[in-house]
């Protein structure tokens, strides 16, 4: 048996090591046209479909330092894709909208990644991307606890 012959004994931890792995190689070596790379693609996709706006929720949802989002959010709010308002319930937090020229931007790097996530799944035929994803899907709704917790909702 090579390197590339699946086993029933592979590890969660490590499989799921290598594909991220693989997976963040890829994404960061494709121009998704966005400031912060993936990370911005995750501030705008979170947005999007997401009722919760709030730059603080958004970092502990993504699971980004509340630091580092700042500095995310200044770049994606210079380049137009993002603007600030207040919070009408709390005037220190601020709210994080799409822009227009956002949800093209995100179209546009929506496909990019398409084109990384068939490069990372390669090894799969389209039944088992398709099990791969009912199977995620399945995982993440059983951990809700680990998202965006019950201030935040995410659809699509």
């Amino acid at each position: 048996m090579d390197a590339t012959t699946p086993t029933a004994t592979t590890e969660l931890g490590h499989g799921l090591d290598v594909v991220v792995k693989s997976f963040l190689a890829t994404v960061d070596a494709v121009d998704l046209g966005l400031p912060g790379g993936h990370r911005g693609y995750k501030i705008l996709r979170f947005v999007e479909g997401s009722t919760c706006q709030s730059q603080i929720r958004i970092a502990a949802a993504l699971g980004v330092d509340r630091t580092v989002m700042t500095y995310l959010i200044d770049e994606l709010e210079q380049a137009g894709l993002v603007t600030r308002r207040p919070d009408p319930q709390d005037r220190r937090a601020r709210l994080i909208d799409l822009t227009d020229a956002g949800r093209d931007r995100l179209a546009t790097a929506r496909e990019r990644m398409a084109q990384v996530e068939r490069h990372v799944l390669a090894g799969l035929d389209e039944g088992e991307v398709d099990q791969l994803r009912t199977l995620l899907g399945k995982i993440v709704a059983h951990h809700p606890d680990d998202g965006p917790g019950p201030l935040c909702s995410i659809s699509g």
